[in-house]
């Protein structure tokens, strides 16, 4: 350290800079430093010098630097752009200017004199920029001056111009040290009076910072030389105090506390200086409290807070006024608020709003605009926290009028912008949103939402906006059920969490529980599991982030155990059952005492126990739900939001214990409770259907003991309003529908289980509708394929085959139904209306883009921050573009002529207007009631019915699983992967299984048996029904659309392949498979004529993909190909890539310039994600999601010559998600695929003999460019018959031809 100098030489502020300085420059090699502010550098300054200076005037003991506080403006700058009057003159090259401040107090007093100049010199430091390097200070005291006049002079120039900063200006823009903010930039544009308006004001701006700081008159002491020990005392505390707020030690905290203490002990209680400790004290303990969060920190600081005020109002004629007294009984109700959030007691926030209001009523900030704002929104916050506590109307209606309070004190805009008057639209944002929670007024929610929606226009990204945003958000989903409204919520709480700054928003489990809870409302709505992942991990840590006993606590645990629940309700572990209940016990044990939530949360503790009765049926687990719901009714009341809610559960739960018990008055009562309920549910809230079914259960339950007719119309009733509530979710319709079902089918109502049905079926693309990706639909029909195939059952019995082909229709081949959809050409639309057509066409795309996206939900829950925002906005914009789309066809079907019913779903009738000539389409329905066929017909009026009693359900299951176990048997997973299967020693090695039969008690291969079995009691009755023929080279074809189990079994192939008299399918008909009857339809009224530069065939060979085995034959299978065509037909366009030149992007490319395709590589069935499906290349898999992406408009023909590219899902049987259906999909009309894995010694050998057979077909004389792909079907059924007559029937080689089937037209 440099040496000072020695006494008696005096040193001033500036003497210890310059040394600090010199220090600063030597220790430069140790690494950088803090750079300190000028009035920083100055404090630091003038207490060393004031230290030093105390022992050089001979100072013994320890001393104490007695501050004087005070203003400074630091960090001054004058930005000038040259214009006409300043560019070119001297000033203009100057490197110096001066900066004259009038207003500034003297040195010795308070006093401003109007005329007193105080000069500054200016530094330039760029081209146009000029800085101000000495510390302006203003005064000593707490009061600015009155104003502050700035002059820019120049020696040559004169004045350039001058600035005026008033009182308010300079107070409300006050920063913080430069360590810990906030920073406040107070800039102003200089007017200049000489210009006549020439010279635009704009040209020059000054901008500064104010802090505050210690001035010159502070000045060290020693003890004797102060007259009252305790105020020496308590300038020691303050010391202690302003040297933690430097260091951030805590044990300087602590002995400024302790100091505190010691003062007061030595000054009366009475004694008006007692205050001066209290305050000092007051600060302290609050700083601590944020720091260590103790009670008896708290508890302190309110006692010391009452004690200052009543010190303070006792001497209020004597001493500063109101303004101390009103700032103090302000800090108490920050604090008396503190305790109540920490601990929930009511009488701390009854105590916090009686002192609020006396604030309000004391004149100590009547000047303060600013503050008095802040006064009338802090005490509505605390109205609103009363509301939410004791459920009192009034309080929530008189916080409303307080925010609006808030937002009145301002009279201008430029007073709310100097003082952020965004913050008084976010409390009353807040508050309206509460009361509509409470009362279901939409003028509040939307009243509310405005509000903050204006705030964070303002104030983009503040946590705290966006948090009340997210909340609001979430409170009109609940009403209206919007998944727009839900999905901006979750945006916006992500937003919220990213951006918050925890050292100034501390409340992150709220923002966690709210956030935790939105995903459980889109939970509730789509069933998509993901977010009920989201929903548990985010409330699990809300409540781990929540004290112990902070007030939100309990409400956090009741979300969390809402969470658990509905695990268990999907995963079946009775463990979360369990949990669910504990989490729900604890909300209940720790929640404050007359709480206005403690009838909801003892309601779901009552649906935990229930939901425990449903799992072990004893009667203990549902009285308790009873006792806990009962209670809940007890205390609850009319006015609660939930009261309805609380009304409807109780019936339930009586309604369960009247199942086991059979009491009437339990039911009796369920029916009264949740007619009361339905009563004060608006029509068109999302709650409504829920309700509808509770009620009707209850009817249903009553008449199957009292057998009263009316009981069961009743239920009925309700089942049917039920289904028809527009604002409820897809999921609530659909299960009412279920139930309905259920219902109809039990007490034998045919006519009801149509009408039920009818309603289930319309919900099925509701409930996976086209706003959530194709991966989130596949999920959420995994079990609802029964359903639909249980309708049609139904509808059979009743003989409506009508009703029975338009269920399956409409709810089998959803998804690519709805990728249909979204690609229908428009140019019959284009023709009436071009501009009507382009947009939807361009949404169009944009959403079959959306549904293609494949997400994987481990990742999602490990996302980053901004992963997780990026997926949700997509997921949002995905939801908007649906609904743009959906508004954009009613538009359409409302305003221009002829297109009512634009992409309606088409009734069966019109089916059999577009039906090919060249045979029938059949379609088998398979479910456990019963079997049937349901055949259509180009020429006949009606379907026809085919029953099939000799199949069951049971049966396909069976048959589907030995096919499963013989193909593990033989190892056909890829192709290539087994051994020769015409080898007999293979055989030998895999012996193969065997069947009896039936009639001749033969033992025969499993194979041969199960097509024997499907010959016999499918499709032999189908054939003798059409009464089809026999023939040597049949013409007729026909379309299979099976479901159920049937889908995984080879019709194609039944028949009898020993014996004397062998017959098969082949003998009479050609087969192709489509997944739906729209499928055939579309393509046959949609004939296409491809062009002349998109004619031609892309032949595609991978045969050494990396990380799969080698399959040779796919070279020579393509070269085959490739000379076939050049022999017989050179002028098809042919573009073949092979091994190395098979990258994906060459792939896609091929595509999209060739109308045909065949594909001899590896192919990918991924089940758990089928648009991830696709085919093995050399740098990665060509997946199905990016072919369907590509909108090739000439796809024709696919060959698909690799393993299983016709398997589908068994979880997913009627939405055929196998690599076929997805090119038909994707614009091919017709596809060759694989039911399982092909051999690579016989695939070159089919696809020579087809490509042989269809290049045959298609007339050369016609001067084609192309193939003629109309021949597909019949060329396969060549090419297998001429394989067949080669090498045989065998077992063997049944598993190598069998698996080739044809897609499509």
């Amino acid at each position: 350290m440099s040496e000072l100098p020695s006494p008696p030489f005096f040193l001033t502020p500036e003497d210890m800079m310059a040394i600090k300085e010199a220090e600063i420059e030597g220790e430069a090699e140790d690494g950088p430093h803090r750079q300190w502010s000028p009035s920083e550098k100055l404090a630091g300054a003038i207490g060393a010098a004031a230290l030093y200076n105390y022992y050089a005037a001979g100072g013994t003991g320890s001393g104490i630097l007695v501050p004087f506080w005070g203003w400074g403006i630091e960090e001054l700058f004058i930005d000038i752009e040259p214009g006409a009057r300043f560019a070119g003159s001297p000033a203009s090259r100057s490197n110096t200017l001066t900066l004259v401040v009038f207003g500034i107090p003297s040195d010795d007093t308070d006093d401003v004199e109007p005329c007193q100049a105080s000069r500054f010199p200016l530094k330039r430091i760029s081209d146009t920029r000029w800085e101000c390097e000495t510390l302006i200070e203003l005064m000593t005291g707490d009061e600015f001056p009155p104003y502050l006049t700035m002059v820019i002079a120049s020696a040559d120039a004169g004045d350039l111009g001058h600035a005026t900063f008033s009182e308010v200006e300079l107070e409300s823009n006050i920063s913080g040290s430069s360590a810990s903010g906030p920073l406040k930039i107070v800039t102003k544009q200089i007017v200049d009076e000489d210009t006549d308006g020439v010279e635009q004001s704009c040209n020059l701006g000054i901008s500064f910072i104010v802090r505050k700081m210690i001035t010159r008159k502070s000045k060290v002491l020693s003890a004797p030389q102060f007259e009252n020990q305790a105020l020496f005392l308590i300038q020691q505390a303050v010391d202690y105090r302003n040297r933690y707020q430097q260091t951030q030690n805590t044990e300087d905290l602590e002995q400024a506390l302790a100091t505190f203490r010691e003062a007061l002990e030595l000054i009366p209680r009475q004694d008006p200086d007692r205050i001066h400790a209290l305050y000092g004290l007051a600060e302290s303990l609050r700083v601590l409290h944020t720091t260590s969060n103790q009670p008896d920190h708290l508890d302190e600081l309110v006692d010391v807070l009452e004690e200052e005020i009543a010190l303070r109002a006792a001497d209020l004629d004597q001493h500063e006024g109101h303004e101390p007294l009103a700032r103090a009984m302000f800090n108490l109700h920050l604090a008396l608020r503190t305790r109540y959030e920490n601990f929930g007691n009511i009488t701390d926030l009854d105590r916090a709003i009686d002192v609020q209001r006396q604030v309000i009523d004391c004149d100590g900030f009547s000047g303060e605009r600013v503050m008095r704002s802040v006064l009338w929104d802090y005490l509505g916050v605390l109205l609103l926290f009363r509301f939410k506590h004791l459920g009192n109307p009034e309080d929530i209606n008189k916080s409303i009028e307080a925010h609006a309070t808030a937002s009145r004190v301002y009279s201008s805009a430029e007073d709310l912008e100097a003082c952020n008057g965004w913050k008084t639209t976010v409390p009353l944002g807040t508050a309206l949103l509460t009361r509509f929670k409470s009362n279901g007024a939409d003028e509040d929610l939307e009243q509310g939402l405005f509000c903050l929606r204006e705030a964070a226009q303002k104030q983009p990204g503040n946590s705290t906006i966006l948090t009340n945003l997210g909340a609001g958000l979430m409170r009109k989903f609940e009403k209206f059920g919007d998944l727009a409204d839900i999905n901006e919520a979750i945006s916006t709480q992500q937003q919220a969490l990213k951006n918050a700054d925890w050292s100034q928003f501390a409340s992150k489990y709220s923002l966690l529980n709210n956030l935790g809870l939105s995903f459980l409302h889109r939970y509730n709505h789509s069933q998509d599991h993901q977010s009920l992942e989201e929903a548990t991990k985010t409330i699990e840590l809300a409540v781990d982030e929540t004290p112990k006993n902070n007030s939100t606590r309990p409400s956090t645990l009741n979300n969390l155990a809402w969470c658990y629940e509905q695990m268990y309700d999907r995963t079946h572990n009775v463990a979360y059952i369990y949990r669910a209940i504990s989490a729900q016990r604890e909300a209940v044990e720790t929640l404050p005492e007359g709480h206005s939530s403690l009838p909801i949360i003892l309601d779901n503790l009552g649906r935990c126990y229930q939901a425990l009765f449903e799992t072990t049926g004893e009667l203990e687990h549902i009285q308790q739900a009873v006792d806990s719901r009962r209670k809940a009714l007890e205390t609850s009341s009319p006015d609660n939001s939930h009261f309805k809610i609380i009304l409807d559960s109780l019936g339930r739960t009586l309604n369960a214990r009247f199942f086991l018990t059979q009491d009437m008055a339990d039911v009796c009562e369920a029916i009264e409770l949740k007619e009361r309920a339905l009563r004060m549910i608006p029509e068109n809230h999302s709650y409504r259907a829920g309700s509808l079914n509770n009620l009707a259960e209850s009817f249903i339950s009553r008449y199957e003991v009292s057998r009263d007719p009316s009981d069961l119309e009743s239920g009925f009733a309700h089942f049917h309003s039920g289904t028809l509530a527009q604002t409820s979710s897809p999921y609530d319709r659909f299960r009412v529908a279920t139930n309905w079902v259920l219902c109809a089918l039990r007490h034998d109502n045919p006519t009801q289980a149509i009408s039920a049905f009818d309603a289930l079926v319309d919900a099925v693309p509701l409930f996976a509708g086209v706003e959530q990706t194709v991966q989130q639909r596949h999920e959420l029909l995994m079990d609802l394929s029964s359903h639909i195939l249980h309708g049609a059952s139904v509808a059979i019995s009743s003989e409506r085959i009508d009703k029975a082909l338009e269920w399956l229709e409409q709810g089998r081949g959803l998804v690519w139904n709805q990728i249909s959809s979204l690609r229908t050409p428009l140019d019959d639309l284009r023709a009436v209306d071009a501009t009507m057509a382009d947009r939807f066409e361009a949404v169009s795309k944009a959403l079959d883009a959306a549904g293609a996206r494949v997400q994987d939900p481990r990742r999602r829950l490990e996302a980053t921050a901004d992963q997780k925002i990026s997926l949700q906005e997509q997921a949002s914009s995905h939801v908007k573009l649906a609904k743009e789309r959906e508004t954009l066809a009613n538009v359409i079907r409302t305003t221009v002529p002829g297109f009512e019913n634009f992409l309606r779903p088409l009734p069966s009738s019109s089916w059999t207007q577009n039906l090919p000539d060249a045979g029938p389409v059949v379609v088998i329905n398979v479910h456990a009631t019963r079997c049937d066929a349901i055949v259509l017909m180009a020429g006949l009026e009606e379907p026809m019915h085919i029953p099939l009693p000799d199949f069951s359900h049971s049966d396909a299951v069976h048959l589907s699983q030995l096919l499963q176990a013989t193909l593990e048997d033989f190892g056909l997973s890829v192709r290539g992967s087994s051994t020769e299967l015409n080898i007999s020693e293979d055989r030998a090695m895999r012996p193969v299984k065997t069947l009896r039969n039936k009639d001749t008690k033969e033992t025969i291969p499993v194979m041969e048996g199960i097509l024997m079995l499907l010959w016999t009691a499918v499709v032999k009755p189908i054939l003798n029904a059409l009464a089809i023929s026999r023939s040597e080279d049949p013409t007729t074809r026909i379309w299979w659309c099976p479901t159920g189990p049937l889908s995984f079994l080879p019709l194609h192939a039944a028949g009898i392949y020993r014996g004397e008299a062998p017959e098969t399918l082949s003998d009479y008909a050609v087969s192709s498979y489509i997944p739906t009857v729209a499928v055939l339809t579309e393509r046959v009224k949609a004939s296409q004529t491809v062009s002349e530069e998109k004619s031609g065939i892309f032949l595609l060979s991978q045969p050494n993909a990396p990380g799969s085995p080698p399959i040779p034959g796919t070279t020579a299978e393509v070269e085959r190909i490739s000379q076939a065509i050049k022999t017989s037909h050179p002028t098809i366009r042919t573009l073949k890539l092979e091994s190395k030149e098979t990258t994906i992007k060459a792939g896609k490319e091929g595509m999209e310039n060739y109308s045909c395709v065949h594909l001899a590589c590896h192919a990918k069935q991924d089940l758990q994600e089928p648009l991830n499906s696709g085919f093995r290349l050399q740098d990665g898999r060509l997946k199905l999601s990016s072919i369907i992406k590509l909108h090739i408009k000439s796809a024709d023909f696919a060959f698909l010559s690799a393993c299983e590219t016709s398997t589908g899902s068994h979880k997913l049987s009627e939405e055929a998600v196998h690599l076929a259906a997805g090119m038909l999909a994707a614009g091919y009309r017709g596809v060759v695929g694989t039911m399982w894995s092909i051999q690579d010694r016989y695939a070159p050998e089919i696809a020579e003999d087809f490509y042989a057979d269809l290049l045959l077909s298609s007339s050369s004389d016609s001067g084609r460019r192309t193939i003629d792909s109309s021949k597909a079907a019949y060329s396969l059924h060549r090419a297998v018959r001429r394989m067949r007559a080669r090498h045989g029937d065998t077992e063997a080689l049944l598993l190598a031809w069998v698996p080739y089937v044809h897609f499509g037209l």
